[in-house]
């Protein structure tokens, strides 16, 4: 995840909706519970009127309705009458309203605490202390799903385009230690701008195959997504992901069997962009 204003921005946006949604949720709940919890109220002071005036016998034998204090009960259900299926699915209903109302409530109240909690400065070093762990799952054959129709980010394994000596297809680590060696040594490193007759220092990733990382942008659903493009960090230094890469995969030479084989098409690789 990168640390940005604009995405910390939507994950506020985001829980602020999520925030909104519980809030309408927990009022419409409210409403119900009060209308269930007055015609629990009528329910109890019949059935206490029950309780004094009649065994349970008695009106398990009642074959006509009976009337205490306006409420009528019968033991068929009846539009006009009020039956013991009546309660006990009033009851029910009241129970699932307040399992629902406690439910809501614990939602909000953590939304609450986690956008009271989540400065932006909070949210750089959460991001700053993440991306390494994801990064290591990530090489280890992992999908990273990001969120916020983002899609995701994946290691495939696919053939390396040789021919065309692309940049994949070069091996960095081995290439910029010969820079550093010809330039300890006082000549001049090849450089298109500055130096094209200078000493060539690329050196080529060996075998056919190689391990990359992919953002999966077809399942993206952001506007203007062809215009972005996702580049790993790379480089020598230890934050550099594709060192990382190609490191990992050299101590676990299996560990590609873990990624995604991307297979040649027409003469090209084919991609999941």
């Amino acid at each position: 995840m990168i640390v940005n204003k604009d995405i910390y921005k939507m994950i506020i946006e985001h829980y602020r909706l999520k925030l909104r949604d519980y809030k309408g949720q927990l009022d419409t709940e409210l409403k119900l519970q009060d209308k269930v919890n007055k015609k629990l109220v009528l329910f109890k002071a019949f059935i206490n009127d029950c309780v004094i005036n009649y065994t349970y016998e008695e009106l398990l034998a009642f074959t006509q309705p009976i009337k205490v204090n306006g409420i009528q009960i019968r033991r068929s259900r009846n539009t006009h009458y009020y039956t013991i299926t009546d309660l006990q699915e009033t009851m029910q209903l009241y129970i699932n309203i307040n399992k629902t109302v406690r439910e809501l409530k614990n939602k909000l109240e953590s939304v609450q605490r986690l956008m009271s909690a989540l400065t932006y400065p909070a949210f750089c070093f959460i991001v700053k202390e993440a991306n390494p762990l994801i990064v290591d799952e990530i090489i280890k054959g992992k999908e990273f799903h990001m969120g916020y129709n983002l899609a995701s980010i994946m290691v495939i394994h696919k053939k390396r385009c040789i021919t065309k000596r692309a940049r994949s297809a070069i091996d960095w680590g081995k290439s910029n230690k010969l820079k550093a060696q010809l330039i300890a040594e006082g000549k001049t490193p090849f450089n298109k701008e500055t130096a094209p007759d200078g000493e060539k220092w690329f050196i080529y990733q060996e075998g056919s195959h190689g391990n990359y990382f992919r953002w999966v942008k077809k399942n993206v659903k952001i506007e203007n997504s062809p215009i972005y493009k996702f580049k790993p960090v790379t480089g020598t230094g230890k934050d550099s992901v594709v060192t990382k890469l190609h490191v990992y995969n050299r101590l676990n030479p299996l560990n590609y069997l873990n990624y995604l084989k991307m297979e040649p098409k027409h003469g090209n690789v084919t991609s999941v962009e």
